[in-house]
């Protein structure tokens, strides 16, 4: 874009006309006749272009004080300073024959001539580009007649603004019969002031001052100098405002060491570019994304915020203007985010732009920046995606889901991988939460249609979401999600491909058989109570009942009343009583005999009883009966007979159970451990040994009166010690003892019997969700009787023993010290 000099030090144009002439009478010649003639009017400037031209106006005002080495003497000792790099990059050959052929040095001494005196300041500037040097030239000046004051005026005015006036337009050009051709409109005259200033860095013409750049980690140069002019960087720039124009600042340094980081070649370039000509699109080089930053950081160290607003533009323009949440944009977005998020930058436009990006297209977006965020960060992320997944947005989730977990798989080693993993976890429990309670919006939103209709070929995104109905039904939802099924099965089945078909009945399948199973405690919990009556008719018909079956009144009873009257202390205690058809307790247990007894349930006979609804079984936790009750009181005593010492028993007895932790494998054998069986076919036995029988009370559905634990599982009456982790609170460590090992009739799998200490009980807060607290029994549920808890006999005991007067006993079921977990959760044996 630079052109050749002529003898005076200005550009000229291929013909060897001064680029400044070309400005007045030959300037976009090929389209002023059209712009002459057209009604368009002036386009607003840019902010950035606007707050350039106001500084190079401060600049002509201030050129005294601001390294000025040209100046005007009029008759009466006024002067008028400008600077000479500017000048003489843009004047015409008709300014510089009448206000600079009298110029002289400022110590007196007069030119012979107009072009001596340029051959003379010429030299040093060719040198200077020649060689790469600095030089700080010589201060000029010039005789100046009254009546010129206002002509040199409005030309400086021109020279450092644009600003153009019909007074001097004759004088500007060269030949007054073109100057109805020159261009008037403001938006040509400040490019075309961009493109001077421009070449006048570039050409490095009167250059007084040089900046390198200097590593901060060793202190040695990069080797990377870059001249410019102290006049335009003190303007534009308070940094170096600060720098040269202090009073304690040094006149004669002419370099200045900038340190990297955040400087660099790259953006170096392009922040000087922006001085000089108030863009950074001057060239036709393109800013990058990560120099584009590091543009932002050393804007921030120079103090300059319309460099800082002008790059925040370019970077916004990048994710076109963060309104597009697919591909490149998205995976941009995320750089910028975790730009922003960084300790030294502070940038709410881009932030709030590039976290919309990034928490819509997470599946795109997340990827090494976010997974080496902080954690606040990564959990505010993951909070505001789980808030944006509902129905409308699930099928999204899911497609964004597979997408992310495909990325984690390809770089599982590194570390901010796992970190993703780990921002992952709860947001598939939201997704599977979503699909639980609201499956028929998600069959009527727009996107699930789209996956149905294969626009998007997601084939594997259907697959999973009917996967995930299918997984985890709960009590609350079973009934919601196969009506959603049955009322979208025609339309899966006619759009959707073989292998959305096959998902989806498989998910029914699933359904129907947990209906089948669970439907009793369904009904007690109330989940049929909003059903219409169509859907009434089709769930009963997929169970081959009535539908009165399931709309048949249930008496609820309250969970937390005992149903044994309240006890008389001033009365004998019927536990004590040899008459009670409760206790047949005639003699305790000597601690030799009940230390290796082992005794296999049975369940309790007579007709079923109707569970409360508070007592409705759901889905089972990890940390022990979650959604489970039961109000405690005294049963019918079982009676028990010690039979022969045998050998060896396994402790599973008969029945193996799959699928339990390492840890329990300790618990193969017992030596020499004699084996009571129960009977309930005997009568009340005159043994010398009696077992209290401490029972829930809860009664029991319809699902569990079929179910015997001695077919399913083995009770130890005297437990293995044990330690056992709870999930909630997290980390909490319990010492037990193990007394049942089998499968429970409320949850599929194997389960562990557990009887807890007293001094390892967690103190569980008021304030934590109820469905997250442990839940206690005394080791039955449902009214099923799976173990009985050893501090129950022993406590029996303890007030048979006491003194009568006192009629001290243990309130009947009131110590619920058991639990159900899984295998792999007991961590240690003893």
């Amino acid at each position: 874009m630079a052109g050749p000099r002529g003898n005076d030090g200005t550009r000229t144009s291929e013909r060897g006309q001064p680029a400044c002439q070309r400005l007045a009478n030959n300037e976009m010649t090929t389209t002023s006749a059209g712009l002459a003639s057209s009604p368009r009017q002036d386009r607003p400037l840019p902010a950035s272009r606007r707050q350039w031209k106001q500084q190079l106006g401060e600049l002509l005002e201030h050129a005294e004080h601001r390294f000025g080495d040209l100046r005007w003497v009029l008759a009466d000792g006024t002067q008028i300073w400008a600077h000479k790099a500017i000048v003489y990059s843009r004047s015409s050959a008709r300014f510089k024959a009448k206000f600079l052929a009298s110029a002289s040095h400022s110590n007196g001494k007069q030119n012979a001539s107009p072009s001596e005196h340029h051959q003379r300041e010429r030299t040093p500037s060719d040198r200077h580009v020649s060689n790469g040097t600095t030089t700080t030239t010589v201060k000029t000046s010039v005789r100046l007649d009254d009546y010129d004051v206002a002509l040199l005026k409005a030309h400086l005015l021109y020279f450092y603004t644009a600003e153009r006036l019909r007074d001097v337009d004759a004088f500007l050009s060269d030949e007054p019969d073109e100057i109805s051709t020159a261009p008037h409109l403001e938006a040509q005259r400040i490019e075309r002031l961009s493109e001077d200033f421009l070449y006048l860095w570039r050409s490095q013409l009167f250059a007084d001052v040089k900046l390198t750049i200097e590593d901060e980690n060793d202190g040695s140069a990069e080797g990377i100098a870059m001249s410019a002019h102290r006049a335009i960087l003190c303007s534009r720039c308070t940094y170096f405002s600060a720098l040269v124009l202090s009073p304690y600042a040094d006149s004669h340094q002419n370099a200045y060491a900038l340190p990297s980081p955040p400087f660099t070649r790259q953006a170096i370039h392009f922040v000087l570019g922006y001085f000089y000509c108030g863009s950074v699109r001057f060239t036709s080089k393109t800013v990058d994304l990560a120099t584009a930053m590091q543009i932002w950081r050393c804007a921030e160290y120079l103090g300059s915020e319309d460099l800082k607003t002008e790059i925040e533009r370019e970077i916004e323009s990048m994710c076109h203007g963060f309104r597009n949440f697919t591909g490149a944009s998205a995976r941009r977005a995320a750089k910028i985010f975790a730009f922003c998020e960084s300790p030294d930058v502070f940038c709410r436009r881009l932030q709030e732009g590039s976290r919309k990006v990034v928490t819509t297209a997470w599946g795109e977006a997340w990827a090494q920046e976010i997974g080496a965020l902080d954690q606040a960060t990564q959990q505010s992320l993951v909070l505001e995606v789980c808030a944006h997944t509902t129905a409308t947005t699930l099928c999204d989730a899911i497609r964004a889901k597979r997408t992310l977990q495909n990325r984690i798989d390809a770089h599982g080693k590194h570390s901010w991988a796992q970190h993703l993993a780990a921002m992952l976890e709860p947001i598939s429990e939201r997704v599977t939460t979503v699909v639980q309670t609201s499956l028929d919006d998600i069959l009527c939103s727009p996107s699930f249609t789209a996956l149905l209709s294969g626009v998007d070929f997601s084939d594997d995104a259907l697959e999973e979401l009917f996967d995930t109905v299918g997984s985890q039904p709960t009590i609350e939802t079973a009934a919601t999600t196969y009506v959603a099924l049955c009322k979208h099965r025609a339309t899966i089945e006619h759009d959707g491909a073989a292998r959305t078909r096959e998902a989806s009945e498989r998910a029914l399948d699933r359904i129907t058989r947990f209906l089948k199973a669970r439907w009793p405690a369904m009904h007690q919990a109330g989940s049929f109570a909003h059903q219409s009556s169509a859907n009434l008719q089709d769930i009963a018909d997929a169970l081959h009942i009535s539908v009165a079956d399931l709309t048949a009144h249930v008496p609820k009873q309250h969970p937390h009343k005992s149903r044994l009257p309240a006890t008389d202390p001033t009365r004998p205690s019927r536990l004590l009583s040899t008459d009670s058809k409760i206790s047949t307790y005639r003699k305790p247990v000597s601690r030799a005999e009940s230390a290796s007894v082992i005794r296999t349930t049975r369940r309790e006979g007579g007709a079923s009883r109707a569970m409360s609804e508070s007592q409705a079984p759901s889905h089972a936790r990890s940390l022990g009966l979650a959604g489970y009750s039961s109000s405690p009181r005294i049963n019918e005593s079982r009676k028990t007979t010690a039979a022969r010492p045998t050998s060896a028993a396994p402790v599973m007895g008969t029945h193996q159970i799959n699928g339990l932790s390492h840890a329990m494998s300790k618990l193969a054998t017992v030596d020499d451990s004699p084996v009571a069986t129960t009977s309930r076919s005997r009568a009340a036995s005159t043994s010398n040994q009696a077992i209290l029988e401490v029972d829930t009370g809860s009664p029991r559905t319809s699902a569990a009166v079929d179910w015997d634990p001695t077919e399913h599982g083995t009770e130890l009456s005297e437990g293995i010690p044990c330690v056992v982790m709870l999930d909630h609170p997290p980390g909490t460590k319990l010492r037990a003892s193990v007394h049942y090992l089998g499968e429970v009739h409320f949850a599929p799998g194997a389960w562990v019997g557990l009887e807890v200490h007293d001094e390892t009980l967690p103190v569980m807060e008021e304030d934590i969700d109820p469905a997250l607290r442990v839940r206690w029994t005394d080791g039955s549920v449902d009214g099923i009787r799976y173990f009985a808890t050893s501090l129950a006999l022993k406590r029996l005991h303890e007030a048979f023993e006491a003194d009568a007067q006192s009629q001290q006993h243990m309130p009947s079921g009131s110590h619920k010290q058991s639990l159900f977990v899984r295998p792999d959760q007991v961590v240690y044996v003893f």
